[in-house]
């Protein structure tokens, strides 16, 4: 097994087109990497150019985590991070990628440290709830409760 890695975070990113048809609306710009199907033809580039093959690689993917759940049952709106954690776990698997830890959904945030010379993460993940609670203690110190 090499030791090469990638570190895809799935950004979600409140955006109308969806990650897969962004390429087909950019098409004449160079690519970028700011939506995954690019990050993910630039790797594959690059593994190329450099005598390796994609499924050499090890990908860890973290994130997608939903920022607004507050509409999660509201028509109107689509799911953007459900669509981008797909979108994620469909490259990996189309371009055979092996995917060796994953941290993904739910709400809230998350804070990644990755260390490039292992290939260690570590990830600290925030869910809205505990945020919301911890938003409250800290208004009620404040005041004084």
């Amino acid at each position: 097994m090499r030791g090469d890695y990638l570190l895809a975070s799935v950004a979600a990113y409140w955006r109308h087109v969806p990650l897969h048809a962004a390429r087909a609306i950019r098409r004449h710009q160079p690519l970028d990497g700011k939506y995954a199907d690019e990050a993910m033809e630039i790797l594959i580039r690059h593994a190329l150019a450099n005598g390796t093959l994609p499924e050499e690689y090890q990908v860890k993917l973290f994130g997608g985590g939903e920022m607004f759940p507050a509409h999660r049952h509201d028509p109107h709106m689509q799911n953007v991070a459900a669509s981008n954690v797909h979108a994620a776990l469909a490259l990996a698997e189309q371009n055979r990628l092996k995917l060796m830890a994953q941290d993904l959904g739910s709400t809230g945030h998350r804070s990644i440290i990755f260390d490039l010379w292992d290939g260690n993460v570590w990830v600290r993940h925030q869910p809205m709830e505990a945020m919301e609670k911890d938003a409250k203690q800290k208004n009620q110190r404040t005041a004084g409760r």
